[in-house]
């Protein structure tokens, strides 16, 4: 419909309701309303978006897990590293993203989860952390981004038998683990001293 349309269309409708077209006033009245509840909805979302809580969510075998997007910088799909000598099995290596190292955990390895697969493909880096503290932590598959608001997420955290239950900051109802990174980066296990 055209400007001059729009237009027409709007003088006739407030010629009818001054000339008394009850069935016309009513009817518009009701687009009216409707065309505010529908604003007034996306209002409701965009505020409830703009409170939620943003987590990443990965999976290490059959568990999903999730940490908060604020924490990750960067996602990196497993390629090329470096292995160091003489660090624990839960160290896979150092890896250069454009000029910086970053040291990389195999989060399932730490976890107790499985054993040292150095060789497995289709993985994914996650680079995390402040700049001060970055690392690179490998998980199985990057599953997507998820809103929450903070309500679901639980202080209830999930019984998961090989996870310390410090690493885990809390649980969503749909069984998604989510991570302490704060807590998991200062992990005295993480700090890998000379000897």
């Amino acid at each position: 419909m055209s400007k001059f349309e729009t237009i027409r269309s709007k003088l006739a409708g407030t010629e009818a309701i001054l000339k008394g077209d009850e069935a016309y006033s009513r009817q518009k009245t009701d687009e009216i309303l409707r065309a505010r509840a529908r604003a007034l909805a996306r209002t409701a979302e965009r505020e409830t978006l703009d409170k939620s809580v943003v987590l990443l969510l990965c999976r290490l075998g059959d568990q999903r897990y999730a940490i908060p997007l604020v924490k990750v910088v960067e996602i990196q799909p497993l390629g090329s590293f470096a292995n160091v000598p003489a660090t624990p099995a839960f160290i896979m290596g150092v890896i250069n993203v454009r000029g910086q190292i970053f040291t990389v955990v195999d989060l399932a390895v730490f976890f107790g989860i499985r054993g040292d697969e150095k060789g497995q493909t289709g993985r994914s880096i996650l680079i995390v952390g402040d700049l001060g503290n970055r690392v690179g932590l490998l998980v199985d598959e990057v599953l997507g981004i998820a809103h929450y608001h903070p309500g679901e997420i639980h202080s209830l955290k999930l019984n998961l038998p090989n996870v310390k239950s410090d690493y885990i900051s809390g649980s969503t109802a749909d069984a998604v683990a989510v991570l302490n990174l704060d807590e998991l980066l200062s992990d005295r296990k993480m700090l890998v001293e000379d000897v």
